[in-house]
């Protein structure tokens, strides 16, 4: 998978602790730390100053006396994340998380999550080694607009549908209004709605129907901007077209991506 043409994110040159990122390696911050100690060196030379920027065509970059290899392609995946995974790389609790889940061939390429999808809820996921990619997602700036599938314990009213419509306060601050489609049809999909929001607050789905007296069922994430849930299997995860990857690059530039890629 490979970035657009002579897009601004492929210049040199990068900081150093997204360099080691980039390797998988370890966090930006935990590269923070190895600098701070000394382990990290370019043509030779001990680095200890935060914010070092390398040029990684030209330079060598070693930790601990080891030169850097080939940074991993990128990747950018699509996971359909099952209700009891968590999402996250570690868990000290020893819960499954979404990493388990991924097959052999895309194991150790420092893949990490990107945003967050609750323990008890479902749904689409993506994942890359690009943090430049994932930054695009998650800047309030771009407001990217994210689909999920709701049940709830009674039929959502239209005062109640109004109020989710307009925000509600949650922390003592109002949500940005969200986008409220029905299902028209009877029994228990009469409780059964979309709602599309464009933050991230925590669980925010889950409180914003308890503000408004509603106990969430089921909740399942569809859509995230343009790429979508699809037919992909709990579990399963797929590589991203470029044309999926490229849609979140349009955002940073400023573009309106298709409201589907899929």
């Amino acid at each position: 998978m490979t970035r657009p043409p002579n897009h601004p994110f492929l210049r040199n040159p990068v900081r150093l602790n997204k360099l080691l990122a980039r390797h998988g390696l370890c966090s930006r911050r935990q590269a923070d730390e190895w600098i701070r100690a000394g382990r990290v060196s370019v043509d030779g030379l001990i680095q200890r100053e935060l914010g070092t920027q390398v040029d990684p065509t030209r330079q060598t970059v070693a930790v601990d006396g080891r030169p850097l290899e080939q940074a991993p392609p990128y990747l950018y995946l699509a996971l359909h994340k099952p209700v009891g995974v968590v999402t996250t790389r570690d868990d000290p609790q020893g819960r499954k998380t979404v990493l388990d889940l991924l097959p052999e061939p895309w194991t150790g390429q420092g893949l990490f999550p990107v945003g967050r999808l609750d323990s008890d809820s479902s749904g689409l996921l993506l994942l890359t080694n690009d943090g430049d990619w994932s930054q695009i997602l998650l800047h309030p700036r771009h407001q990217v607009w994210k689909e999920y599938w709701v049940i709830t314990d009674q039929v959502l009213t239209r005062e109640q549908r109004k109020r989710l419509e307009q925000g509600v306060m949650l922390d003592h601050k109002k949500t940005a209004p969200a986008r409220i489609t029905l299902v028209k049809s009877g029994g228990e999909n009469s409780r059964r709605f979309q709602i599309a929001i464009r933050e991230g607050r925590n669980r925010q789905i889950r409180r914003m129907c308890a503000a408004v007296g509603l106990h969430v069922v089921s909740l399942q994430r569809i859509r995230i901007g343009p790429i979508t849930l699809g037919e992909l299997p709990p579990g399963i995860c797929r590589p991203l077209t470029q044309a999926e990857v490229d849609s979140i690059f349009h955002l940073s530039q400023g573009r309106n991506p298709p409201e589907s890629c899929t």
